[in-house]
């Protein structure tokens, strides 16, 4: 059996997509970049939409994230409205220092929740999408620090967001906060915690073959979680976010039905 045909496998529900949303330089880069290898460039390169997938084995079965970092400058507002449309999870970041992009951020959870809204025909509220905010670089919220005065604080979080918000301040630099910010997130979006770095054994991509990566996974023998990062994953064409949207709504719709449908990506 082909890769591809074994990565078909995976039911639908196991199938998930985490949007990373956020004004340029507030650090998306540098949270995915910890995220899927625990590496952190000091240099700063502009981005365009990068699209990563990661494979999992947990508690005998598979799991698929896809993870799309999208860039903080946007030229196309339709193309926006496409990645919140096609995301299950999402991940909004502002830098602290920032106050700027931390009013980005209550603008993206709005439109998020008013898309989703639109999509399913019927108004949702903020518990109904799994969406946690992140503020970064949290080594400058010192008391120390000369920039404090304009630092986005807990309590203006709280202010603008609500006190039910999922917020963690966090620190791609230092490697802060990362793993209980992404446990949170998956705990809300009820996925197995074991997903976070630090609960699962990372399988590198460089000591296997492509096929032999595609073996270690489904063998459903082993109880210890493991995760690999795909080396060949593309971000899909348009026509195929639009199909997988349509397979979400429908997958919610037949709710039992789910259950018996599959990953087609």
């Amino acid at each position: 059996m082909s890769p591809r045909s074994k990565q078909s496998r995976i039911p639908a529900k196991n199938c998930n997509r985490m949007v990373v949303l956020g004004s340029s330089k507030v650090g998306k880069t540098s949270i995915v970049t910890r995220f899927l290898n625990g590496h952190f460039n000091e240099q700063y390169i502009p981005s365009i939409d990068e699209f990563h997938r990661k494979l999992y084995r947990i508690r005998g079965e598979i799991y698929q994230l896809d993870v799309l970092d999208t860039s903080g400058n946007v030229p196309y507002p339709a193309m926006r409205r496409l990645a919140i449309l096609t995301g299950d999870i999402f991940l909004l970041i502002f830098s602290i220092d920032s106050h700027e992009s931390f009013k980005e951020v209550v603008r993206l959870r709005e439109q998020i929740i008013q898309t989703k809204s639109a999509l399913h025909n019927r108004p949702l509220g903020l518990n109904d999408v799994p969406i946690v905010i992140c503020g970064n670089r949290a080594e400058v919220a010192d008391a120390t620090s000369p920039n404090r005065h304009g630092d986005t604080t807990s309590s203006e979080v709280e202010s603008y967001l609500g006190p039910d918000v999922a917020y963690f301040e966090v620190s791609a630099k230092c490697n802060l906060g990362l793993d209980d910010m992404f446990s949170g997130l998956f705990q809300l979006a009820s996925l197995p915690s074991e997903m976070s770095p630090a609960l699962h054994r990372c399988i590198s991509p460089l000591t296997h073959s492509a096929k032999e990566a595609s073996n270690v996974l489904p063998d459903a023998g082993s109880r210890e979680p493991c995760g690999l990062v795909s080396p060949t994953a593309r971000r899909p064409s348009i026509n195929s976010d639009l199909m997988y949207v349509r397979q979400k709504v429908q997958n919610g719709r037949g709710q039992g039905k789910e259950r018996d449908r599959c990953c087609v990506q």
